[in-house]
């Protein structure tokens, strides 16, 4: 993913934590469904190394603080794994929102993280 790309997609994420705490007071559009239903499906479709149940949903609920907020992986407390795979998880992450909102294609998947 280049730059802009990072950028739009932490944006989509950023926008759905807000919406997510009835933050954004505007009426949903066609572009907010879409960016939910893409931020949904990568939540479902990430692998976590086996990670599941509520360790699974810990591990997604950190990778969002950091894209949200910037928290590093050092002040962002138990992620029941280590730097470099939260940080590869986090790539991951955000490819998959991109590819399911139609702004990455598979083509672009060399040098994504995954």
């Amino acid at each position: 993913m280049d730059d802009d790309e990072k950028r739009i997609i932490r944006s989509i994420v950023r926008l759905d934590e807000k919406r997510r705490r009835g933050k954004l007071k505007r009426k949903e559009t066609h572009f907010d469904r879409k960016a939910r239903a893409a931020i949904e499906a990568a939540e479902r479709d990430i692998e976590l190394g086996g990670a599941t149940g509520e360790v699974r949903d810990i591990i997604v609920e950190k990778i969002r603080e950091n894209i949200i907020s910037g928290t590093t992986w050092e002040r962002i407390g138990e992620t029941y794994c280590g730097r470099d795979t939260f940080y590869r998880y986090s790539r991951r992450y955000q490819f998959l929102i991109g590819r399911n909102m139609g702004i990455i294609n598979d083509k672009t998947k060399k040098g994504s993280g995954g």
